[in-house]
């Protein structure tokens, strides 16, 4: 069950070119969410789960970077 759960992927962006995701993640920012709820991450290279080493996720649904 851990390793099925650990291998789940990040939910799929949408949506991000759209006016009102493009104003929500601005008004993120500015109320300084990211500090805390960064948009991209790296996995450690220590992973225990090799396949999950070195990974670079987003996991925001729906940010509008690329």
């Amino acid at each position: 069950m851990y390793r099925y759960v650990a291998n789940l992927g990040v939910p799929s962006r949408r949506d991000f070119t759209e006016p009102e995701v493009i104003k929500g993640e601005a008004l993120f920012a500015t109320a300084s969410c990211v500090k805390c709820h960064t948009p991209i991450m790296k996995t450690s290279p220590y992973h225990p789960l090799a396949e999950l080493r070195n990974q670079t996720i987003r996991p925001f649904t729906d940010p509008a970077a690329p």
